[in-house]
């Protein structure tokens, strides 16, 4: 978990995925490409919450602003 943030720098595109147990399976909850996040689920879990937590408030606050536009 510590090494994502910066594994995330160096990798051309980072899928990160949730495999918790609770019946649901694996699940794609972030996607980076070129170290820039660009696409998260709407219900991020809360350990990846804590790993890229201005990341994910960044992207919030870009959808916001994308929704606003439309």
């Amino acid at each position: 978990m510590r090494s994502l943030p910066e594994a995330r720098k160096h990798a051309d595109d980072l899928l990160v995925y949730d495999n918790t147990e609770n019946g649901r399976g694996h699940r794609l909850v972030a996607r980076f490409i070129a170290g820039e996040l660009v696409k998260t689920t709407q219900s991020p879990p809360n350990w990846l919450r804590n790993v890229f937590e201005r990341e994910l408030s960044d992207e919030g606050k870009h959808r916001e602003k994308s929704a606003r536009r439309r």
